[in-house]
């Protein structure tokens, strides 16, 4: 039996936090692995990269870590189920369908588990799987939202980097410099695609 952790997100960009962030998760919870998953039609956001611009991105960011590896497993469910959206439960249940002899982590960060009441089936993801919450800058959790599924929870602090994809997002648009919030592959990348620059 392995423990995988599932760390999902829209990546767009992938940027060193990420990295450092699923390292320390692996570390902390002695995982075999991390396994990263895009969103294929992330529930939220209204405009994102398109999948195969940030599924690129994101295996470049990560091809140096053996322990590190990706998955496409929305863009399967999409094609398969004719689900628009990539809700986590649904991503959740098709993955304990492949590691079924696995011990299955789920990733979040505390700006997430905020607003966690208010995601698709909330409940039933908390029954199927653990959900491993790390602190994010800018996101302190009190002790009160804490309680709420204490027991189907772990908590745990890593480093905190003020670093997110908007804002590289945003310096790329005003030509500010971006390079070193990124693997430099995932730099380059971004420069010979000519990505959000609008």
């Amino acid at each position: 039996m392995e423990k995988i952790g599932i760390f999902g997100g829209t990546f767009d960009p992938p940027h060193i936090a990420h990295l450092i962030i699923a390292e320390e998760v692996l570390f902390s919870l002695s995982l075999s692995k991390i396994l990263f998953i895009p969103a294929y039609y992330p529930p939220h956001k209204t405009t994102v990269t398109s999948f195969e611009h940030r599924f690129k991105m994101l295996t470049l960011a990560i091809e140096n870590n053996e322990k590190f590896t990706i998955s496409d497993i929305e863009k399967k469910i999409k094609e398969n189920y004719n689900i628009k959206t990539s809700y986590s439960i649904y991503t959740i249940r098709e993955l304990k369908k492949i590691y079924f002899r696995d011990k299955l982590y789920f990733i979040i960060g505390s700006d997430q588990y905020i607003e966690f009441k208010n995601w698709y089936k909330p409940e039933e993801i908390l029954k199927e799987i653990k959900i491993c919450v790390f602190l994010r800058y800018g996101y302190p959790l009190k002790e009160e939202v804490k309680e709420e599924y204490k027991e189907n929870l772990i908590f745990l602090q890593v480093s905190q980097l003020a670093i997110n994809s908007s804002e590289i997002r945003e310096r790329i648009k005003n030509n500010k410099p971006f390079r070193y919030f990124l693997p430099e592959k995932v730099y380059k990348y971004i420069i010979e695609n000519k990505l959000y620059l609008t």
